[in-house]
């Protein structure tokens, strides 16, 4: 999945929403799917799914070397 930025002057495609798409919403596979976004609604989209899906935090190495040494007594 991989968003762009329109080249065309579409409309948004979300209900009710009047504004000009600035990116596209891009789904690669046999048949492809795009959903052409304004700013106001992508960033809504973002701020939703962020209240939903919190990235891990990558784990030091230097955690990683205590956990070993825990391990090694």
């Amino acid at each position: 999945m991989e968003i762009y930025e329109c080249k065309h002057k579409v409309k948004c495609d979300f209900s009710g929403c009047k504004n000009i798409a600035t990116f596209s919403l891009v789904k690669r596979g046999l048949l492809r799917h795009d959903i052409c976004l304004c700013e106001d609604c992508l960033n809504e989209i973002y701020n939703c799914v962020a209240k939903i899906r919190v990235p891990k935090a990558v784990e030091s190495p230097f955690k990683l070397n205590k956990r070993l040494k825990k391990d090694e007594k």
